[in-house]
């Protein structure tokens, strides 16, 4: 199918049991007519920072970092203005109080970002940390659960400093080789692969207009990843048969660590009210996604979309069906 259902652009994946259920809408190429494909790759935004987070755990499981790790320690001294004895643990958990580079509590949108500095010169993890790392903090927000880019950055940032090799190598080697998820990947804009779909942002005229000036030109430690719906199926496959990292280490990550109001996270994972589901999700201009994942029945449903589609309502409707 080419053409959009619903107004939704996108796939969705869902797995009860042993039954798998693909449905495939809209155009991953508008002005081509290039139809979505069950192996379209996507962007997914703040996604990736689950990818980080499992990263994370297998430093702290090979004994070169810790939870308790302080910046100061890693970076033998301070980073900016930030405080110096912020842990792993607090940016895992979204509770540094960092400054972000983007707080989506009050900017107006993702893309007032690049009149600081031009969205294409982001090519490498470190190009961003400019952005943040000199703000003034404000130490009243830290230990409190406040959503944070910054923080996923400096994680990422931390990942190459120990392992000494760029982000996206270290979780292709680490992560999705050995999960067989062959399609993933931080790509640049610019050099996007082939059956990757554009990503469309909606405009007041109708006419809807591609995201390659509103996000980064390639991925960091707050997201960036492009994936397909059966990446992620692997990806939770995987996870779960313990190949990347243990069964402890994995209970940790899906434990509460952190809330406000109605919102549960664990480490990089989200849970919902109920904890009977963990999650994953991401929001860009011209991107949206979300995969759940059942703890007890080992279903799935992911719906991922390159058109700003309200998959989160989507989501909303699989829960309670």
């Amino acid at each position: 199918m080419s053409e959009e259902k619903n107004g939704f652009s996108g796939v969705t994946f869902e797995r009860q049991d042993t039954q798998v259920k693909i449905e495939t809408c809209g155009y991953r190429d508008m002005a081509n007519k290039l139809s979505i494909h069950v192996d379209t790759k996507f962007g997914t935004a703040s996604m990736g920072k689950t990818f980080i987070a499992v990263a994370i755990m297998q430093l702290i499981e090979s004994d070169k970092l810790s939870f308790s790790a302080t910046i100061k320690e890693i970076y033998n001294g301070s980073l900016g203005t930030i405080e110096d004895n912020i842990t792993i643990h607090e940016l895992l958990t979204h509770t540094s109080g960092i400054q972000d580079y983007f707080d989506e509590s009050i900017n107006d949108g993702y893309e007032s970002l690049w009149k600081e500095i031009p969205n294409y010169s982001i090519r490498k993890n470190s190009d961003i940390l400019p952005l943040f790392i000199n703000k003034v903090q404000d130490n009243t927000r830290r230990g409190k659960f406040i959503y944070n880019n910054a923080g996923y950055v400096i994680l990422a940032d931390i990942i190459e400093k120990i392992d000494t090799v760029t982000l996206d190598n270290f979780l292709n080697e680490n992560i999705f080789k050995k999960l067989n998820m062959t399609n993933t990947g931080y790509y640049e804009l610019d050099q996007l692969p082939k059956n990757t779909a554009t990503s469309y942002i909606k405009t007041k005229n109708g006419s809807p207009r591609s995201n390659i000036y509103s996000i980064d030109s390639k991925g960091t430690g707050a997201g960036g990843c492009f994936t397909t719906v059966i990446d992620i199926c692997n990806f939770w496959d995987g996870l779960f048969s313990f190949k990347i990292i243990s069964e402890e280490s994995i209970s940790e990550m899906f434990k509460k660590h952190a809330e406000s109001d109605d919102e549960k996270y664990g480490l990089g994972f989200w849970l919902t009210k109920d904890e009977e589901y963990i999650y994953m999700e991401g929001s860009d201009p011209g991107i949206s996604c979300i995969s759940l994942y059942n703890l007890k029945g080992k279903n799935i449903y992911t719906v991922i979309s390159n058109y700003e589609d309200n998959v989160w309502q989507m989501a909303r409707d699989y829960l309670v069906r």
